[in-house]
């Protein structure tokens, strides 16, 4: 089991990677889900949800 590196990531996935380079390493996510913090359309963000590899990420607008 990898273990995260605060401040880098986990393995080849690094922290502030855009969608991108993300979906290059993993592939398509099983679910995605678009929310924002607020209510607002100020801060969207979208979370990939990987269920046999337990985890997820969630992408602010500005890691496109």
């Amino acid at each position: 089991m990898k273990k995260i590196e605060i401040g880098k990531g986990l393995g080849e996935l690094k922290f502030g990677m855009s969608r991108d380079e993300f979906k290059g390493i993993l592939g398509e996510a099983d679910k995605r889900n678009k929310f924002s913090y607020s209510g607002t359309e100020n801060d969207l963000a979208e979370t990939w949800y990987y269920y046999k590899l337990e985890i997820s990420a969630t992408f602010s607008d500005e890691n496109k």
